[in-house]
This record gives structure tokens, C-alpha cells and sequence, in this order.
């Protein structure tokens, strides 16, 4: 009897350990974000963060397995932060529910988006992918404005994944 509990005990603490390493399941709602936002904060808070043109973005592998989910029809969410040209960043939000993309743009960080300062929430059916030699680009398509309904015109938003820099991306099949 006495090993009987105590492999119960063992299995139960494996499970319990086990489970809390899980990240958390694609809900769609994202850790807020503080005023002053740094690329290394937002690397340590998992955003997928490009920065320029310089080697120095982080978790290029959490935009893969986001796309690798998508594609298999799983929920799935990742936050990309990148910089602006200008001084400033934009935050862009995919949360995909298993049937459609919500996207979110945000341009309130970035000092020079003046009038056109905000946030731009869509609705949006799939992701294009067009290769280049530089690497894969991934542009949404079918989206709608999320508090209109009204589709959006041009080629939606885009991520851009050199894949010349990034040995840990793999681009997932269409």
C-alpha cells in the first residue's frame, strides 16, 4: 500500500509541475503594455521584437510557431513590436481564434504618426505568403475593419522575416 501513495504522490507532483510550465492557452487578450516600452522589455515580456536592421530582434521563433498554428488551424497569439524609422514603435497584436485573424495596429507610441496616431483593429481571414530573396513576406488578406465591417483595401499588414538572419525560422507551408 505504502508504494502505491507514494507513486500516486510522485505523479501528482510531476503532473502539477508539468502543467505549470504550459504557456497559456490563445484567448486573445495580451499583458498590457507600459508607457515607456523598451525593446529589451518587450523581448522579456515574449513580443516578437524587430528592430531596425541590425541583428537586434528577439523570438523570431514565437511568429513561426504562431504562423505553424495558424496553419493547422490552432488558436494561436503573438505580439511583434518593431521600431519606426522615425524614433518610436508600433505594436501590432495577431490573435487567431480558429476560424479568422484579429489584428491590431498601434501607432500611439510612434512620435511621428501626428493626426494619424492610434489604434486600427481588423478582422482578417488568412496570411499570403510572397517570397523574395531577402526571405519570406507575410501580408494578411480578406480583412475587415473591425468596428465598420468594411473591407480594407491593399495588401494588409505585413511581417517581413529575413530569413537570411533568422536560422530558426522555417516557413511554413501554404
Amino acid at each position: 500500500m505504502r508504494p502505491i501513495l507514494i507513486t500516486l504522490s510522485l505523479l501528482l507532483i510531476f503532473l502539477t509541475t508539468a502543467c505549470g510550465k504550459q504557456e497559456k492557452p490563445a484567448n486573445g487578450e495580451f499583458p498590457p503594455i507600459p508607457e515607456t516600452y523598451s525593446r529589451e522589455l518587450a523581448a522579456q515580456n515574449g513580443d516578437v521584437v524587430i528592430w531596425g536592421f541590425a541583428d537586434s530582434s528577439s523570438n523570431i521563433d514565437k511568429w513561426t510557431q504562431f504562423l505553424n498554428d495558424f496553419r493547422k488551424k490552432i488558436p494561436a497569439q503573438v505580439r511583434v513590436t518593431r521600431d519606426t524609422m522615425e524614433s518610436g514603435f508600433v505594436i501590432e497584436e495577431y490573435y487567431y481564434d480558429g476560424k479568422q485573424i484579429h489584428y491590431s495596429y498601434d501607432t500611439t507610441r510612434d512620435s511621428m504618426a501626428g493626426n494619424g496616431s492610434g489604434v486600427y483593429n481588423s478582422i482578417c481571414e488568412d496570411f499570403k505568403t510572397v517570397e523574395f530573396d531577402r526571405g519570406p513576406f507575410y501580408t494578411l488578406s480578406g480583412c475587415v475593419n473591425q468596428e465598420t465591417g468594411e473591407p480594407l483595401g491593399g495588401a494588409g499588414a505585413g511581417m517581413w522575416v529575413d530569413v537570411t538572419r533568422y536560422t530558426d525560422h522555417k516557413v511554413p507551408n501554404d
